[in-house]
């Protein structure tokens, strides 16, 4: 296969999030709340113990990534989101970088074709367990 774009020549618009379907959240709000806490802690892990995290996360990874320094070169422009930069990145429903970055790919995708309907990302971006960290 052909690399079309990665993480290193355009930071910012490749994005993991935690996406929770709403019963879960509704059901199970402590085991949220932990998962958030749990991830804060993860991320601080990586910026104080960054060679032991790589080796951690290769481990898991695996396939091509298995060696920690493999997996180290290919974190090289990956940003690990803590509270502050989550609250930044999510801002207010009425505007964020992650809404932006919604409608963007609501753009991209509909353009090819690839989507059934269109969301108000409003709706499906919740910064309560961010804010309650």
């Amino acid at each position: 296969g052909k690399v079309l774009i990665d993480s290193a020549t355009t930071p910012g618009l490749i994005v993991d999030v935690i996406a929770l379907k709403c019963d879960l959240i509704e059901k199970h709000p402590d085991d949220v709340k932990a998962l958030i806490k749990g991830y804060y802690k993860a991320v601080d892990y990586i910026k104080t113990n960054p060679e032991k995290a790589y080796e951690i996360m290769a481990k898991g990874i695996g396939g091509y990534l298995e060696k920690p320094e493999d997996f180290a070169a290919g974190a090289k422009g990956v940003r690990y989101y803590d509270r502050a930069r989550n609250l930044e990145f999510f801002g207010t429903p009425e505007k964020s970088e992650a809404s932006d970055l919604v409608n963007f790919a609501q753009d991209i995708w509909g353009k090819a074709g690839k989507l059934k309907m269109t969301i108000d990302s409003k709706t499906i971006l919740d910064t309560d367990f961010i804010k309650e960290q």
